[in-house]
């Protein structure tokens, strides 16, 4: 049965990738930007809720099991924000609001996650691309103050 279980994580890790790699390849710098922004406040949100820094830095270090069950807890994140999106489109289209940019925005959220998705629970036939989702990530970094602007203002907004 381990090996069932263990089939079906991996195949929902290479779906993540997939589709992560998929928007990255096609975003322009700013959205990437925004991912990478994110990404990093999951990353502080998981290590200020209990998670070592270090299984971010050398998941390889870890037994995979352990680092499965942050990686679950992520997919979690994601199963959680598509339930509340759902709920919030529903609201929005009954009282005639657009929901467009809250889509938007909470596909950036996921793909956010997805970076943590696939960064811990990659094997290693599927490390380079992690690896190249990084590279395109980290190369969007001279857009980070423009999005650390725009969070910000929207954090004050809502806030």
């Amino acid at each position: 049965m381990g090996w069932l279980v263990n089939k079906l994580r991996n195949g929902r890790i290479s779906l993540a990738i997939k589709e992560l790699k998929y928007d990255i390849d096609s975003a322009d710098g700013v959205r990437r930007a925004k991912i990478l922004f994110k990404a990093q406040e999951y990353r502080e949100s998981a290590v200020g809720g209990g998670v070592s820094a270090e299984v971010f830095e050398n998941p390889q270090k870890y037994p995979r099991d352990f680092v499965m069950e942050t990686v679950s807890g992520f997919e979690d994140v994601i199963i959680d924000g598509q339930d509340q999106l759902n709920n919030a489109v529903t609201h929005m289209k009954n009282i005639g609001m657009d929901s467009s940019d809250l889509r938007l925005q909470m596909l950036i959220e996921k793909r956010a996650v997805q970076v943590w998705i696939a960064s811990l629970g990659a094997t290693e036939k599927l490390v380079p691309e992690v690896r190249n989702i990084w590279a395109k990530l980290i190369g969007s970094m001279t857009n980070l103050p423009a999005v650390y602007n725009e969070m910000a203002a929207l954090g004050r907004l809502s806030g």
